[in-house]
């Protein structure tokens, strides 16, 4: 399995929020190599059974998000404009004169309007809100509502760029980056021989309301689930203890939310293997999907497994693939090596 590619060609397609139809459709057929049982839930979540657990021995669950923010046009105004309210966690101040692409009856891209500083009425600062997004599609009101209805959702353009080292900048790789370690995780596993019991489930619309975790982590019935998804990389100004560092592995997460014993059993693994990783320290809930799976039916023993990010929710993601990389030789390891019922 070529990483890079695999990563490219999953955050290529759209996927907004609770519109995830395109990523869908790619998955279960990069799926196929892994499993013939494959089930696409009422929400849009993929859920797939690898394998049957032997006797004693738990049901685990690698579960990732497949959604992205993006935007849903409200408006199509006399001049042609659209107007858009989010979907999603958006920055207002990262769209003035992005480009984007707006999912109509077939896919237009558009600009994000942006005032030339000649013309501002003030010279100070202003604070921007939704209500001030525009996007010019370059047509009439006429035209535009030929192709371009309200309620459609508009992305950021695809342009991947390829940085030193193995970085890679990137839309969307919230959360493609851990799909695709999860992806590697079942290639690595493929030739291996465990008895644990394995279901993925890539989850629609955690971004809105995680309400695809909730519902695919019911019907999955795991004992045990690993939740993957990226964390904050550290930048310039941001806190170091809220972030990771890029290159290192993944961020192991430790939170009331997530099982402790679970958490730890994560370090014991990557130190015994020799592959790096860090830990991301949480007071509260996590604010991804492990929050959700934790709570279904009686109860899931639940961990977190973080890719560093740098620029969430932009358009110019950035991510390492050698952490991808070693969040997949994580969560294989882990399934090698769960032996018993309990952790």
């Amino acid at each position: 399995m070529d990483v890079k590619d695999t990563l490219l060609k999953l955050c290529e397609v759209h996927g907004v929020s609770g519109r995830e139809d395109e990523v869908v459709k790619l998955l279960r057929t990069m799926l196929l190599s892994y499993s013939d049982d494959i089930f696409l839930n009422p929400l849009g979540s993929i859920v797939a059974k690898i394998s049957e657990a032997a006797d004693r021995y738990p049901e685990i669950l690698l579960e990732a998000h497949i959604d992205q923010v993006g935007l849903v046009v409200t408006s199509i105004t006399d001049d042609g404009f659209l107007t858009v309210a989010n979907c999603g966690g958006i920055d207002v101040g990262l769209l003035i004169s992005q480009e984007v692409i707006v999912c109509g009856k077939k896919d237009i891209r558009g600009i994000i309007c942006s005032i030339p500083p000649h013309l501002k009425r003030s010279k100070k600062k202003e604070s921007l809100t939704m209500d001030d997004i525009y996007i010019d599609i370059g047509m009439s009101k006429v035209e535009a509502e030929k192709i371009v209805n309200v309620g459609d959702v508009v992305t950021y353009n695809y342009r991947p760029v390829c940085l030193m080292g193995n970085r890679i900048s990137v839309k969307s790789l919230d959360n493609r980056a851990g799909v695709t370690a999860v992806l590697l995780a079942l290639e690595k596993l493929k030739q291996c021989d465990y008895k644990c019991g394995l279901t993925v489930v890539f989850s629609s619309m955690e971004e809105t309301s995680g309400k695809g975790a909730a519902t695919s982590g019911y019907f999955a019935n795991p004992d045990l689930a690993i939740c993957v998804d990226v964390s904050f990389a550290q930048t310039v100004d941001c806190p170091k203890n809220k972030c990771g560092d890029m290159g290192k592995g993944p961020m192991i997460g430790i939170s009331p939310t997530l099982d402790f014993n679970l958490s730890s059993k994560l370090q014991s693994i990557a130190k015994k293997e020799k592959i790096p990783y860090q830990l991301e320290i949480m007071g509260g809930a996590t604010s991804t999907d492990a929050d959700k799976i934790c709570v279904s039916r009686n109860g899931v023993v639940t961990g977190l497994c973080s890719i560093p990010l740098k620029y969430m929710h932009s358009p110019v993601e950035i991510v390492d693939i050698d952490d991808i990389e070693n969040t997949a030789n994580l969560l294989a390891n882990f399934v090698m090596l769960c032996k018993d019922d309990v952790i």
